[in-house]
């Protein structure tokens, strides 16, 4: 991220539909995307894929991401005005990375990338508040990890939201 000049923020979509099977029990889906692109001169050689793209290059790089989950939740405390439970559920990671060498002091042009797909599972909590007849606040916390072979990582997310309860049994966050 910080060899290839990737802005330390930026803006993202997401959204969630939550669906109230019984009085403990719910389905949430959720969608995130976040398309992220840069274009830098690199400061030190960077092996990526089948190239070594050398120092003081000029590469454009994208990283293309898309997450939808899908997660159980079981309300451990269920009552009127509030809800507080466990999720369980899993992460499908489509992402696409790439970078690109454009031709300014060296004598090729070449770029290198690939897409992946991963399913990745998670646990964690989740409360909700009702405001009103229609409004509420929604907020989870969720862990996941991942290693393969020597590489390893792990992901806490979390968000507080406010939810419309569209019906009974559907909200959207």
């Amino acid at each position: 991220e910080n060899d290839l000049g990737f802005s330390k923020s930026t803006v993202s979509f997401t959204g969630s539909i939550d669906w109230k099977i019984s009085r403990r029990s719910r389905l949430n889906f959720e969608y995130f995307y976040l398309n992220r692109t840069t274009t830098k001169t690199l400061q030190k050689n960077i092996d990526f894929g089948e190239h070594t793209y050398p120092a003081n290059a000029s590469v454009s790089a994208f990283f293309d991401n898309q997450i939808l989950r899908v997660a159980y939740g079981y309300a451990i405390l269920s009552k009127p005005k509030y809800e507080a439970g466990l999720l369980i559920g899993a992460h499908i990671l489509l992402g696409d990375v790439g970078l690109r060498l454009t031709a300014n002091n060296v004598s090729a042009e070449f770029k290198d990338n690939f897409d992946f797909t991963a399913p990745l599972p998670d646990i964690g909590i989740w409360g909700q508040f009702a405001l009103g007849k229609r409004f509420g606040l929604y907020t989870n916390i969720n862990y996941l990890s991942l290693n393969i072979n020597n590489i390893s990582g792990s992901i806490v997310s979390y968000n507080l939201s406010v939810l419309y309860n569209i019906t009974g049994n559907f909200s959207i966050v």
